[in-house]
């Protein structure tokens, strides 16, 4: 977003500043045009999340170029949010999963274990029933058949 440090009637810090109370508007980057050319002016602009300033009058190809890049940095950052997002998602996933082999280690009888399972895969997968089915190996029949829980 480009602001003029030195607007009529709102300047471009204290609009920077509603900028920023928005959450949606948190990583948004700003560039400030200036016709100042003091430090003061410039840590303020950071200090709000500037990206860069500019002294005014401004070049069109320079402000093509760096709101240019700017955009694309701007870009790249949110894919890598949404990454780590779903990296969380994962980790949280595999903890439980982790969780879950704990418990079936620590069950003392088969209906113990289904029924772990069938709450966990309810719970890992986000769904409002299971059903987990146990079947007949080589060595002999099985003794339970499995456990069904519906969710009220």
């Amino acid at each position: 977003m480009l602001l003029d440090v030195n607007m009529p009637g709102m300047g471009g810090f204290e609009t920077a500043r509603l900028i920023r109370q928005r959450r949606k508007n948190e990583h948004t980057p700003l560039i400030f045009i200036t016709s100042y050319g003091d430090d003061v002016h410039a840590i303020e602009g950071y200090s709000l999340g500037a990206v860069d300033f500019l002294s005014a009058p401004v070049v069109p190809a320079v402000l093509r170029s760096k709101v240019g890049v700017f955009l694309e940095l701007h870009k790249r950052n949110a894919q890598v949010r949404d990454h780590a997002s779903r990296l969380l998602r994962q980790t949280r996933r595999l903890q439980a999963l982790t969780r879950t082999s704990l418990k079936i280690h620590a069950s003392l009888t088969i209906a113990q274990t289904l029924q772990i399972v069938a709450d966990s895969a309810r719970e890992i997968l986000g769904s409002r029933q299971t059903c987990v089915i146990l079947t007949a190996d080589q060595n002999g029949p099985a003794r339970h058949e499995g456990v069904a829980r519906q969710l009220s």
